[in-house]
């Protein structure tokens, strides 16, 4: 599966939801790579956002290593859950991970953090002081920069939630991360085959695939050479077939089960494409209408 980041778009991005929230952002991809980060955090210009907590902590090569490791295991928790995950990480902080799924695909993951929580669910005065005896750190130095962090109270974290849910609502759409081309056409088949009883339309698949009608358009063409609809009538018409020989429906229910709901112009769709009706089809291969 190859995947695509427009990782400036990315970092633009994060950038502004760090202006606004004054919570680091960051874009990993699925090997728990971090490809977009907000880089105001870091600068040295703005001290009193700065988070010295975390420089403080890796600067040991160890304790870094315990950082990607911590990422890494709650990223993999959120790809088989496909939710949020909010913890402390092992350095005493509290973190999320979203997961960034097209369709059931996860194709990254947004993490937002470090910062700390008001009502110490997650963070507190007590755990930065185990984390300073456990590397050996100063611990009023430590708690000096624990308190420069952002807090969140369990309201702000469930507004936070919501603003990164629409930022990967944007992501999706503006097609910031996407998937190879020939792999989202094998998704969009597969969801018509296997749902061609439903209102299958050019609009409800772009929308659902965050994808553009024109785009939607071109990937089947060069895919399959035809269009969307025209791949969805083959696939109807298909089935239709194959219920109309291996089965004994009613021709009415046939006609529902491949998401016509007009039986007249289900007959007259089928007489179009295969140059008989659907009861001389069934007659012609042994069987009558029932």
């Amino acid at each position: 599966m190859k995947i695509e980041y427009d990782t400036e778009k990315l970092i633009n991005l994060m950038h502004d939801i760090y202006c606004c929230t004054k919570i680091s952002a960051s874009v990993f991809d699925t090997n728990y790579k971090c490809i977009a980060y907000n880089s105001l955090e870091y600068e040295p210009c703005d001290s009193l956002s700065r988070n010295t907590y975390c420089s403080c902590i890796k600067k040991d090569p160890e304790r870094a290593k315990l950082c990607f490791l911590s990422d890494s295991e709650h990223m993999q928790i959120s790809s088989v859950t496909k939710k949020i995950v909010i913890y402390t990480c092992h350095a005493g902080l509290v973190e999320m991970v979203m997961p960034i799924c097209h369709y059931d695909v996860v194709i990254g993951y947004i993490v937002c953090g470090k910062f700390r929580d008001r009502e110490n669910k997650y963070s507190s005065v007590e755990k930065v002081k185990e984390i300073a005896e456990k590397y050996n750190l100063d611990e009023k130095d430590m708690i000096s920069r624990y308190k420069k962090l952002s807090v969140l109270s369990n309201s702000e974290i469930t507004s936070f939630f919501n603003i990164a849910k629409i930022c990967i609502k944007y992501i999706l759409h503006n097609q910031l991360i996407s998937l190879k081309n020939n792999f989202l056409t094998q998704k969009i088949k597969t969801y018509i085959t296997e749902n061609l009883a439903s209102p299958l339309s050019v609009s409800m698949l772009a929308k659902k695939f965050y994808v553009s009608k024109n785009h939607l358009y071109s990937l089947f063409v060069n895919e399959f050479g035809i269009s969307v609809s025209r791949f969805i009538t083959n696939e109807r018409i298909k089935k239709a077939k194959e219920l109309l020989i291996e089965t004994e429906k009613p021709i009415v229910e046939i006609s529902e089960l491949c998401g016509y709901t007009e039986y007249n112009y289900f007959i007259r769709i089928f007489k179009k494409e295969t140059g008989i009706s659907p009861l001389k089809y069934r007659k012609q291969n042994g069987l009558s209408d029932k």
